[in-house]
Formats: C-alpha cells, sequence, structure tokens
C-alpha cells in the first residue's frame, strides 16, 4: 500500500507540479462554509485534460478520492477525508458561434476547448458558449452578459463553481441551469469520458441524475469536465441592470459571511426559512455557527467553528421542523464523509 501510495504522489506531482500536491492539508480553506479537516493528500488541477488525467489516476487506486469545486454547496467531516481529494480550477472559458443540433459522441477525456471567437454570430443566431467545470459561476455570467448574451444573468452572484452547478441544477434569479444547457462531458467511474446531451440528466429541482440522494462513494459518481451552452443575444445595458437589481435584493434578504447558502431545498408549497423561522430558530447557534438571523435557512461559520457546529444546526433544525410542521425538510447541502462517501448530512450526527 505504501509503495502504491508513493506512486501515486509522483504521478500526480509529475502531472501537476509538486507545488500542487499536497499531504495532510485541510479541506476547511477549500469550501465556503470553512471547516473541515485534512486530506490524506490534495492537488489542485488547472485546466479539464489535467481533470480527467487526475482522475484516472486516482480512479485505478483503491483510496477514496473526491473532486471538489469552490465546496460552496458541500459540509466536510472535521476528521476529514482518508484519500485524495481534488481541487477542480478548470477554468478554461470560449464563446463562439453555436454549431447545428446535439451530438452525443464518446470523446477524449484529453480534448481541449475551442479557441475563444470574439466575432460573435448575427442575432438571430444561438450563441455557444463553451466553459471547463472549474469556472466560478459569476465569472461565466459576467463574461456572457459582457458580451450581451442572454440566460445566465441570474447566476452572477452564486459562489460556486461550473460542475456542482449542473450536478446539482443550481438556480437563483428564476433562473436554472437547465434552462440552457446543451451537454456536458462528463469522466465516468469506469471508462472513457463521454458527452451527454442535457436531456440525459433528467434534471429536477436542485437535482440531476448526476446527483445521488444516499450516501454513495464520491468515486462512483460521474465527473463534469466541461459543459456547453446555447444563449441568444440581448441588451448589454438591460442584462447588467438585472444583474444589479438582483444584487441588490440578495444583499437584503440574505447574510454575507461564511455560509454555503441555503441549507434546505423548499418544499413544493413553501419556503424552508419561512418553516425553520416559524419553529423559533433564527439565530440559533451551536458553537461558532449560528442560523442566521437575516434568513433562516442558512447557517453562518465564524473562524472558530467546526464541522460538527453547522452538522448539529442542519439536525436541529431539520428536526424542529419535523415535529412541529410535519414537514421533513430535504437538504441541499452535502455532506462528505472520512472513508470518502458523499450524500445527505446524517440526521443523527
Amino acid at each position: 500500500m505504501a509503495e502504491s501510495y508513493t506512486r501515486l504522489v509522483q504521478a500526480l506531482s509529475d502531472l501537476l507540479g509538486a507545488d500542487n500536491v499536497r499531504a495532510h492539508e485541510r479541506v476547511a480553506r477549500y469550501t465556503t462554509w470553512r471547516v473541515g479537516g485534512p486530506a490524506a493528500l490534495l492537488c489542485v488541477v488547472h485546466d479539464a485534460r489535467a481533470l480527467a488525467r487526475t482522475v484516472e489516476l486516482v480512479r485505478d487506486t483503491s483510496r477514496p478520492w473526491l473532486v471538489l469545486g469552490r465546496g460552496s454547496n458541500v459540509l466536510v467531516d472535521d476528521a476529514g477525508l482518508d484519500g485524495v481529494v481534488i481541487v477542480n480550477r478548470a477554468a478554461g472559458l470560449a464563446i463562439g458561434k453555436a454549431e447545428g443540433g446535439r451530438r452525443k459522441a464518446e470523446v477524449d477525456a484529453g480534448d481541449r476547448l475551442p479557441t475563444p471567437d470574439s466575432r460573435l454570430p448575427p442575432a438571430d443566431v444561438g450563441v455557444a458558449v463553451h466553459a471547463e467545470s472549474g469556472v466560478l459561476l459569476s465569472v461565466l455570467a459576467r463574461q456572457t452578459a459582457a458580451h450581451g448574451l442572454v440566460g445566465l444573468e441570474w447566476c452572477h452572484d452564486i459562489p460556486g463553481s461550473l460542475g456542482g452547478a449542473v450536478v446539482n441544477n443550481a438556480g437563483a434569479n428564476g433562473g436554472v441551469i437547465a434552462d440552457v444547457l446543451c451537454a456536458v462531458r462528463v469522466l465516468p467511474s469506469v471508462g472513457p469520458a463521454r458527452e451527454m446531451d442535457a436531456s440525459e440528466l433528467f434534471f429536477a429541482y436542485r437535482r440531476s441524475a448526476l446527483r445521488s440522494e444516499v450516501a454513495v462513494p464520491a468515486g462512483a459518481r460521474p465527473v463534469v469536465l466541461d459543459a456547453r451552452f446555447e444563449l441568444q443575444r440581448g441588451d448589454a445595458g438591460q442584462i447588467k441592470q438585472r444583474m444589479a437589481a438582483q444584487r441588490e435584493q440578495r444583499k437584503a434578504t440574505q447574510p454575507g459571511g461564511a455560509s454555503a447558502g441555503s441549507v434546505f431545498k423548499n418544499p413544493p408549497t413553501d419556503s424552508a426559512g419561512r418553516l425553520v423561522e416559524s419553529v423559533g430558530l433564527k439565530g440559533a447557534r451551536c458553537g461558532d455557527a449560528h442560523i442566521s438571523t437575516l434568513h433562516a435557512n442558512f447557517i453562518v461559520t465564524g473562524p472558530r467553528a467546526a464541522a460538527a457546529d453547522v452538522l448539529a444546526l442542519v439536525v436541529l433544525m431539520r428536526r424542529r421542523v419535523r415535529e412541529q410542521c410535519g414537514v421533513d425538510l430535504v437538504p441541499e447541502v452535502q455532506f462528505v464523509q472520512r472513508g470518502g462517501c458523499i450524500g445527505p448530512p446524517p440526521e443523527d450526527p
């Protein structure tokens, strides 16, 4: 085991550079809650080719592994991960003329994004946007808005990356990823990378076929390498005005500080935040984490918070709402266990 681990570290160092491969690095600095223990090994990738090759190297070992984007929808155990965390910083972005039709195909995991084309097509022709999975949603929104493209402006203030947004069908301000996604390129747990049409992802509210609602080994799920959208031309000034209005609305209704956004999905006919507030939990605290007094579906952490603090509040919110309102809140965030499984936070920590 020690020999195979040494070979893995050397192979990853050769691929990514020794500075991007680190032993016993705390995962907390890579999550928006700023909590989580150390990974046995953590590596940082900067393009989709390196992401694919890193996954191929790691999945051939017996060690648990996890691809982590901006860590905005996950809670990592205080014990960390007894395996490999791959931090995805693949942020390539290309904007150009849309191709006709949608094609499914097996493709080489090392394929690169097309060269960006600043010569956009006429207003009545769709514009293709190709983005690697580690690109920030805020960057994706700002860049497409700057080109006068409609369809992604809603995500300009979401602190996550594209890969997680696809997996979770992220949405805000009346828009969702499913509305404009054409296809994604994924690397399955076995076999080569392949392109999947958006229809194969079976999108629903805050979920897709790439997300599991039960705890499974993180490496069992396909890894999103990049995605393709088709957007329509609009008025850049109006798009920026909408983004500004959305930004002000978010500031007025959602807390700042270290959080992971909404903890629970909204029930079909209600709001998770309203339900948590109705059972008197606004402001409730555990350790250095508390339920926001501005929006009760947010948990905000302080500098001394632990994952156990957050988890205790998640369990409290869910139990109290079930007991007093008869509603079973479904977590939007996912919990990463030390053994490498990822899924809903446990109901009894």
